[in-house]
């Protein structure tokens, strides 16, 4: 991952069983940890096993694909120099790995609709923050950039307002069909601000539509 300027950011690195890569696919239980160039654990990932399909997505939010997102104490600083906002309390502790108390930051949640995707963000006690919305053609079949666009929750004080675009690159038939390569663009709009857990969790965000519409293997 890589900043404005070209410089790499955060690397990350999965952690899924064989037989789920195999077996499940895009659709497998898996754990990401973003790191810092250092090494350091920054971001926690965790995405559950859930079966897919209309019929499983009526089960709405059961059976929908979901994302938890956590951060560590230690490291937090790290994150909010990145990210460059204001911070607001965190809460709830998520688990112990590698001796580091993780803290539940939200979750993102795939909605269950016919056309266009969705998916609703929470914050760490349930309650929503921003909606992420994609085009009717989104699986890169069109031959373009295809992007989501991030709008507040319409629960919240000013709703329904744009305050990212997480954008899927289109590289090219060899890049994209062959070799399995995709490139997320995160804009993140100047004119409002948000907190640097509502750009953490956006930025996880694009691991999930990643997985479930252009992860070779099959969609979700």
């Amino acid at each position: 991952m890589y900043g404005t300027d070209g410089e790499r950011i955060y690397s990350a690195k999965e952690s899924s069983q064989c037989i789920c890569r195999f077996c499940c696919g895009p659709a497998r239980e898996l754990q990401f940890q973003i790191c810092d160039t250092t090494g350091k654990s920054i971001i926690q990932v965790s995405r559950p096993f859930k079966c897919s399909g209309i019929c499983c997505g009526i089960c709405y939010p059961y059976c929908t694909q979901e994302l938890t997102v956590s951060i560590n104490n230690e490291t937090a600083g790290t994150l909010r120099a990145t990210f460059s906002s204001n911070v607001s309390p965190l809460c709830l502790i998520l688990s112990v790995h590698d001796d580091l108390l993780y803290y539940i930051l939200g979750t993102i949640r795939e909605r269950a609709t016919w056309c266009y995707p969705v998916y609703h963000i929470f914050d760490s006690l349930g309650a929503p923050l921003l909606k992420i919305r994609g085009p009717f053609c989104h699986f890169g079949c069109c031959l373009e950039d295809v992007a989501f666009v991030v709008t507040t929750a319409k629960e919240s004080e000013n709703p329904n307002r744009s305050v990212a675009t997480i954008t899927k690159k289109w590289n090219g038939w060899v890049n994209s069909g062959v070799l399995d390569v995709a490139a997320f663009i995160i804009d993140f709009e100047r004119s409002i601000s948000i907190s640097v857990e509502e750009r953490a969790l956006i930025f996880s965000a694009a691991f999930l539509i990643d997985l479930m519409y252009y992860e070779n293997g099959g969609s979700v």
